[in-house]
């Protein structure tokens, strides 16, 4: 047989908390609202929520307009300043004239240029532009 110990008896002590003696019951914690605060904090946050919307549509009409500005600022560039100069560039490709007159260099339209280019060469493409011709 086993000799087992057993463990001592502990005194429970129960809490009379719950046990009205001449107190007054305590009152709820939810049970009154302020309605003047709910109010007031009601109204703050449709303030900040028109604020925030006012702020948003004012940005982004201004960053609209920016972008409209720049819109037309650069057709403007496009139409007085690269127009001009890719028409006076191609122009310059397609006829002939004098590059440097001392130097005797000369300028002749790309397309006469490539051709001599590839006669000079030789190959299949000079073959079929003499056939054209």
């Amino acid at each position: 047989m086993s000799h087992h110990q057993e463990t001592p008896a502990h005194a429970v002590e129960i809490d009379a908390w719950h046990e009205s003696h001449g107190v007054a019951p305590m009152q709820e914690h939810g049970s009154h609202v302020n309605i003047r605060f709910m109010l007031i904090f009601f109204v703050a946050i449709v303030l900040f929520i028109l604020v925030t919307v006012g702020a948003l549509v004012l940005f982004f009409g201004y960053s609209q307009n920016n972008l409209r500005a720049k819109l037309v600022e650069n057709t403007y560039e496009y139409e007085t300043q690269y127009m001009p100069y890719a028409t006076e560039a191609r122009g310059r490709l397609s006829e002939y004239g004098w590059v440097d007159r001392e130097a005797g260099t000369v300028r002749i339209p790309w397309d006469v240029a490539a051709r001599n280019v590839v006669a000079t060469y030789g190959g299949p493409a000079s073959d079929a532009e003499e056939s054209n011709n």
